[in-house]
């Protein structure tokens, strides 16, 4: 079976989270999860990529995240 990929790259913004809830929950439904496990999948990536724009980047807005979501079957 062939490795399907979603890629995206954003500015370490919090009023970018939008764009990656929506991004993984889009990503989510073309891979087949359910609802619920669309919005528990973004909501976790949500979380994740808030930890890193506070922690790690420190709210320095000129860093970058990059998400990239594999399905593998």
């Amino acid at each position: 079976m062939t490795a399907k990929a979603r890629h995206l790259i954003i500015p370490s913004r919090t009023e970018k989270l939008l764009t990656v809830r929506n991004f993984v929950a889009e990503a989510a439904h073309a891979f087949g999860f359910d609802e619920e496990s669309m919005n528990k999948i973004s909501i976790a990536v949500d979380e994740a990529c808030t930890n890193i724009i506070k922690h790690a980047y420190d709210f320095a807005s000129n860093r970058q995240i990059e998400i990239t979501i594999v399905m593998n079957g």
